[in-house]
């Protein structure tokens, strides 16, 4: 799925910082992302106008563990399930 940022004219030399936030899914994989910047006027340094990123991306994480059961004991003598 496509994810297009348009950030309109930008002064010389200014920077710009996206956040880009995803939820884990059921299907792992890589995101690739490829930035690029153009202008109409004269850009002496073309070779910093794009730029490719990769990150590996897990699927869902595992459900925590269930937590302890306190088996019978003088304090608590009713059984549990899990004892």
């Amino acid at each position: 799925m496509p994810l297009t940022c348009e950030l309109g004219t930008l002064k010389p030399g200014r920077k710009v910082t996206l956040t880009i936030v995803m939820l884990p899914g059921q299907a792992s994989g890589v995101f690739t992302m490829h930035d690029a910047v153009g202008s109409s006027s004269y850009d002496p340094e073309l070779s910093n106008n794009s730029r490719n990123e990769q990150a590996d991306i897990a699927g869902a994480l595992p459900a925590p563990p269930s937590p302890p059961v306190a088996c019978p004991s003088e304090a608590t003598p009713t059984a549990h399930a899990g004892c």
